[in-house]
């Protein structure tokens, strides 16, 4: 049903009573947690709902569980089969896109390419404009390297990936700018000058977003097919 005032509730295993202790992490946990996760997927499918909200899901209890997803965004990249995808973290009017997620700092590098970069703008400009209903939305690119690389001189990944990758876009009609130092782009409050920001891995984007909205700060997977038309 819809409706108002009333929240509908989705059985798992109905009249099962899970042994679930709160804050504690266990393979049935981490198992009642995917299968939501599916079955909300699944409704979604199926057009028996029109989007997904989840909570903060343990990602050590779904690995018990047996999932081997390293967060919602690869998880739902699967069921959904869809490869480009990206992780969109918002907090008021401040929104950051990430071009790597979940993995260790130390293959961050070898992730990055002129080709992810240009996927990742365009589906954070798609999203700005269709789910923001953004017209002309302008997007802040981040270094990856302490000042950006200083012209090659700390790093060339800012000469050979990202400005290539920028400059791509720009050719397509994105307005993107960029590569900025990421300590300065937010020390002086640079982001505020834009629709988007988008940083080249988790902690560098995440820090400031928890810093500047903890409590408010939310996240959605855009991917943009025909059907499911978000994954969010």
């Amino acid at each position: 049903t819809n409706t108002p005032n009333e929240l509908n509730v989705f059985h798992l295993r109905k009249f099962q009573h899970p042994i679930i202790g709160p804050a504690s992490i266990s393979k049935e946990a981490g198992a009642y947690a995917g299968e939501a996760i599916e079955i909300a997927a699944e409704l979604f499918k199926q057009n028996l709902v029109d989007g997904i909200v989840t909570a903060p899901v343990s990602k050590e209890a779904l690995k018990k569980a047996g999932y081997r997803f390293t967060g919602h965004t690869e998880m739902l990249s699967k069921i959904f089969d869809i490869e480009n995808v990206l992780m969109l973290l918002i907090a008021n009017k401040f929104r950051i896109g990430l071009a790597t997620i979940h993995i260790p700092l130390s293959k961050v590098v070898r992730s990055l390419s002129k080709e992810l970069i240009i996927k990742k703008i365009t589906l954070l400009h798609t999203s700005l404009r269709n789910d923001l209903a953004i017209r002309t939305p302008r997007i802040a690119i981040l270094g990856l390297n302490p000042h950006a690389g200083e012209n090659g001189n700390i790093g060339n990944e800012e000469i050979r990936i990202i400005t290539p990758a920028i400059q791509f876009v720009k050719r397509k009609g994105i307005i993107a700018y960029g590569p900025f130092s990421a300590d300065g782009f937010f020390g002086t409050h640079a982001y505020k000058k834009y629709d988007a920001v988008l940083a080249m891995y988790h902690d560098q984007g995440l820090i400031p977003l928890k810093m500047l909205g903890f409590n408010v700060g939310r996240f959605a997977d855009s991917s943009h097919v025909s059907r499911p038309r978000d994954c969010i």
